[in-house]
């Protein structure tokens, strides 16, 4: 039987460098759609949900609320090296109020062409800064934003105990009728002999 650690390890190996940020920045709207430019933070194209993210050196803060509960206003940082980005607020009016998306991926989620949730919300303004183009971007409308039926944890399985996903039941090694959703902990997926259906995700950035 494989180890806690050495199950942890697989599943970093097993997940490496698999999650990334898309990001599409609404450019101009018509009457009937909208035209956007679909970035990636990656080393190569995406192709995601039929719309090709171009590969560019795109950044923005941590998407987290406050101790109130209030989210804070975010910066999105996209290189400037070579002028384009500068040229897309000439082009655009400095893309003031236009909104933008971003959504944190999963490299299976691409190949099966499975929806994410997103972030939505608008640029307030932006600022050329050396060889950077910064968007400050607003608050996002209450409206338009949605509650994920799961959430995934590196330190947390995200399956329901006894559910179809866990498939633990009482026949099995251990007796536990409850489970704390750790992997190695005292009342976790070892404990009861089940971490190979461990539902956390080791290689998500700390904190999440």
């Amino acid at each position: 039987m494989p180890s806690a650690a050495l199950i942890a390890e697989s599943n970093k190996q097993r997940q490496a460098k698999a999650w990334f940020w898309l990001y599409d920045i609404e450019l101009d709207t018509n009457a009937t759609e909208s035209r956007w430019l679909s970035l990636a933070g990656t080393d190569e194209d995406v192709t995601y949900r039929g719309r090709t993210y171009t590969a560019y050196p795109v950044t923005h803060g941590d998407i987290e609320a406050t101790g109130g509960g209030d989210i804070p206003k975010l910066d999105a940082a996209i290189s400037n090296v070579d002028g384009s980005a500068a040229e897309f607020l000439r082009t655009y009016d400095g893309l003031e109020d236009r909104r933008i998306r971003i959504r944190f991926v999963h490299e299976d989620l691409v190949s099966l062409d499975v929806d994410t949730v997103p972030y939505d919300t608008k640029i307030a303004s932006a600022t050329i800064r050396n060889e950077v183009v910064v968007f400050q971007l607003g608050e996002p409308p209450l409206h338009a934003l949605f509650f994920p039926s799961g959430v995934f944890s590196r330190l947390k399985c995200r399956h329901r105990f006894r559910g179809p996903r866990c498939g633990w039941t009482s026949a099995q090694a251990g007796s536990a009728a409850s489970c704390d959703l750790s992997l190695d902990g005292p009342n976790g997926c070892v404990a009861h002999n089940n971490e190979t259906r461990w539902g956390g995700y080791a290689s998500l950035p700390g904190g999440r």
